[in-house]
């Protein structure tokens, strides 16, 4: 992402039943420096573990928004992070866990490779 937009806050999976064990990961391979800056994801840290009933914000979208009232339960418990990453970190993430892409607030562009 660039320029103001940012994602809604979501999950990359729709099932009707959230599975309580991990059964996919994204693995994350880190080509340029992020930060909070330049628009690193932003991750709901624990997310995974809570299940998915109810959080979707409408039926049309392809991808499981989070409603804004679940969120703000979240973010009062555990509000997300936006790391600080170098180039050439992988970071493994559960493909259950809460996360949005944020704007990059500077003219460089930044890569990061997703494997599923």
């Amino acid at each position: 992402m660039n320029g103001t937009l940012r994602q809604d806050v979501h999950a990359d999976l729709d099932f009707d039943d959230h599975l309580d064990f991990p059964f996919a990961y994204t693995v994350n391979f880190f080509l340029d420096d992020c930060s909070p800056a330049n628009g690193v994801t932003e991750w709901w840290v624990g997310t995974h573990h809570r299940g998915n009933r109810g959080i979707r914000k409408t039926v049309e979208r392809l991808t499981p928004y989070i409603l804004d009232e679940e969120i703000e339960k979240r973010r009062l418990i555990c509000p997300p992070v936006r790391p600080t990453v170098p180039k050439g970190s992988i970071i493994i993430r559960d493909l259950r866990i809460w996360h949005c892409g944020v704007p990059n607030e500077t003219p460089v562009p930044r890569i990061m490779l997703g494997l599923v």
